[in-house]
């Protein structure tokens, strides 16, 4: 391992005796230099194997220590015996006009960069000095820097780091930035370690990768530098480090599996896993990362949205609604295209068959394929003038198909236009728990209300279940069960309870789910509780406590009420 310490220096005080800075006591890590001139006898002394000081300086700041009279060599050498250590300089202009204020970030950029360089000797300009190997890490100390100097280093730090990413750089030189806090009165300079500060932007600018784009590369090489960082932090939790490098492989699963549409896995495994790995970390992140733990906690929140036990489930469609509006903020549009016409046949699918019969992706494949096309062509022969979600299956074929085929027709969309219709289609999926009972929701538990709403679902509305006359025949069972579903459509349900009549049930239940509408009953338990009372009777009071929501199994009623076949204009 071997160490490159860039160490600006200038002229110090002309009016003190040399060398012209007074003596401190400097300390940084577990190294205390005492009574010293020069902050770099601290910084030698605590870097680890062979070290490259590398002094930035003017020309005349190199020949105020590096001329006959070695005044750095006097005053330091002494306290640096037995170092391996080798001296350099990179002579700079002073920063009076735009082209020498480039010429120093240039410099800057060079000498915080992982490549083997070749650098002056002090003493002889004209005297080339090659380093035998890239530095292990870099140190760049501040602490004397000048006006703009210590702006310009942190500028070029992060460019140097952006530029190592876009190469896709391995295991780049590990990077310090350093400041030692002079008291005039003690005489003491502590060492700053203001790496953790300018982190904070490349912590940023990941999750921003990650969060506004889908991309990973960065947050994963980001958290893998900070593992081999804070390994010789003292007081840290040797537990938690290592599994920064876990989250980033997971923060690259997540992305991958964004990108490749693999939303089997992203939903019931990779987005629970870093949801959990984001919750483990946040105390480490929320001391070494302060300023992004608000934002480690929205990506937190963000992944436990994406997570379910199954696909194609109540839980699943909250699921897939999430990751569709995730693929519009992410301008993932061949993705949304295609989520959004795989999500209505999982709505079909659950409408269609018994829930224990719903098979999920990636299980007995063959079978899966089987029923999966038979859900398939069955939502595709309602037609776009079915009612429901065979019209809004219909509507979205022209823009998923010019989508998904790249424009490939007689006739493509302009991308403006596609963008917009797909926004339009995930904005109006339905999203309403339809209380279509006599029991309104406003009475119901918090636990009943939540469960409703973890079926895919937003929003509570309620509708009246009507009325039927006992005199009532069939035929007028059918035209209140018509007027019934039409209102009932309105809502624009995703979810119903469906509970009243038994025959007026059993044709809503039928309509709805021919509608692309889930319907479900309430399960309850009833709790009795008896009071003796004062007279030496006893009350028995009952009390109804909600259990689960039952889904109906499929109805397919001859008489059940259809809804005229009318064309559907596209959009």
């Amino acid at each position: 391992m071997t160490t490159r310490i860039v160490s600006f220096l200038g002229i110090g005080n002309k009016s003190r005796p040399e060398p012209y800075y007074d003596e401190a006591t400097y300390s940084l890590d577990q190294v205390t230099a005492r009574k010293v001139c020069f902050n770099e006898v601290a910084t030698v002394r605590a870097a680890a194997g062979p070290v490259t000081l590398v002094f930035v300086g003017t020309k005349e700041a190199r020949l105020t220590f590096f001329d006959a009279r070695r005044l750095f060599e006097k005053h330091a050498g002494p306290h640096l015996e037995g170092m391996e250590l080798r001296l350099a300089f990179r002579e700079i202009a002073a920063g009076n006009s735009s082209e020498e204020l480039w010429t120093l970030f240039n410099a800057l950029t060079e000498l915080l960069s992982g490549d083997a360089l070749t650098l002056s000797d002090p003493y002889d300009p004209n005297k080339p000095l090659v380093e035998s190997a890239s530095p292990s890490d870099i140190w760049l100390d501040v602490t004397r820097g000048w006006r703009n100097q210590p702006f310009f280093a942190a500028s070029a730090v992060t460019f140097v780091r952006a530029q190592e990413r876009r190469e896709k750089r391995e295991a780049p030189p590990a990077r310090r930035i350093l400041y030692a806090a002079y008291d005039l009165e003690t005489k003491e300079a502590p060492f700053r370690d203001l790496t953790a500060f300018l982190e904070a932007a490349d912590w940023n600018r990941a999750l921003d990768g990650l969060m506004r784009f889908g991309r990973a590369d960065d947050l994963e090489a980001l958290l893998a530098e900070r593992e081999r960082g804070l390994r010789a932090v003292p007081g840290v939790d040797h537990k938690l480090v290592p599994k920064l490098k876990h989250l980033g492989s997971l923060a690259r699963s997540f992305a991958d599996a964004l990108a490749t549409g693999r939303v089997q896995p992203l939903l019931t495994s990779i987005a629970p896993a870093f949801a959990r790995s984001l919750s483990d970390l946040e105390p480490l992140l929320a001391v070494h990362a302060p300023p992004v733990a608000p934002q480690v906690a929205q990506l937190r929140d963000w992944a436990q949205r994406l997570s379910a036990e199954t696909v194609i489930s109540g839980e699943g469609l909250s699921a897939t609604l999430e990751l569709l509006e995730l693929y519009g903020q992410l301008e993932r549009y061949a993705e949304q295209a295609a989520l959004l016409r795989e999500r209505m046949i999982d709505e079909w699918t659950l409408c269609q068959l018994p829930h224990d019969a719903v098979l999920q992706p990636g299980s007995r494949v063959a079978k899966f394929n089987e029923q999966r096309h038979r859900m398939d062509a069955g939502l595709g022969r309602l037609g776009s003038g079915a009612p429901g979600i065979g019209r809004r299956f219909q509507n979205t074929v022209q823009v998923r198909n010019d989508v998904e085929h790249c424009g490939y027709n007689h006739d493509p969309l302009d991308a403006q236009k596609a963008r917009k219709q797909l926004k339009s289609h995930v904005e109006g999926l339905p999203t309403v728990f339809l209380n279509l009972s006599n029991h309104p929701s406003a009475g119901w538990s918090d636990e009943q209300r939540h469960a409703a709403l973890a079926l895919g679902c937003r929003s509570l509305e309620d509708l009246p279940f009507p009325g039927v006359p006992p005199e009532a025949d069939e035929a007028e069972l059918a035209t209140l069960a018509a007027a019934t579903l039409e209102a009932a459509m309105e809502h624009k349900p995703a979810a119903a309870m469906v509970a009243g009549e038994p025959g007026l049930v059993a044709l809503l239940v039928a309509g709805l789910q021919a509608r692309g509408v889930r319907c479900y009953t309430a399960t309850t338990r009833r709790e009795a509780v008896e009071a003796l009372q004062a007279d030496g009777t006893v009350r028995k009071t009952s009390t109804f406590r909600f259990v689960r929501w039952r889904a109906y199994p499929p109805i397919t009623l001859a008489q059940a009420p259809a809804a005229p076949q009318e064309d559907a204009p596209r959009e």
